[in-house]
């Protein structure tokens, strides 16, 4: 990616072995011989974590725990049951421009399912991770929600199953087709 334009968009192919190492990514069902095409939306302006102004947390909200820059999973003692509406929460509210539906966001995000003990996914200890939003894919719930968000806002999202990973959940994140999930995310960029 060294050398590309702010705005450009930029596809690598590349073997599974070459991205991934000798066993490609048996995770992904990506075999070592496969050939992997990957395609990146450069962008630039990434806030560092959330910049605005604090807002008062809602009652449904969990305590996060871990500190202001990464948070390491959610408190739920005396939080009340979730509901089965979607739910969220701008802990931060980001002065940046507002996020667009087919924009490819930028975000820092721990999820949990409701009175989980850790997180069953989190990138606030690796590299911001990029999705498209609002056009279905990530979970109904992100698109929902996020759409409108501002760039540099913190968001807690309370996400119920039908809006999440439906009635099969995702077994292999530990994700029942009964679980309400809780994001917390912070949106760096969009573009």
């Amino acid at each position: 990616l060294e050398g590309q334009a702010v705005g450009s968009r930029v596809a690598i192919a590349a073997s599974a072995e070459t991205a991934f190492g000798e066993a490609g990514n048996p995770q992904l069902n990506i075999g070592n011989k496969d050939t992997v095409l990957t395609i990146i939306d450069v962008v630039s302006g990434l806030e560092d974590g959330p910049e605005g102004e604090d807002q008062k947390a809602p009652s449904w909200v969990p305590d996060l725990q871990g500190d202001d820059e990464a948070p390491t999973g959610f408190d739920f003692g005396g939080t009340p049951e979730p509901t089965d509406t979607l739910r969220s929460a701008v802990l931060v509210q980001g002065e940046g421009p507002v996020v667009e539906k087919g924009q490819t966001m930028a975000v820092n995000y721990l999820g949990q399912v409701y009175d989980g003990k850790e997180p069953f996914d989190e990138s606030f200890t690796g590299q911001p991770a990029a999705f498209p939003i609002g056009i279905g894919q990530v979970v109904k719930g992100w698109d929902q929600a996020l759409v409108g968000q501002t760039v540099g806002s913190r968001v807690v999202l309370s996400i119920p199953p039908d809006l999440g990973y439906g009635k099969e959940g995702n077994p292999q994140a530990g994700i029942k087709g009964t679980d309400t999930l809780y994001f917390v995310v912070d949106i760096l960029g969009a573009a």
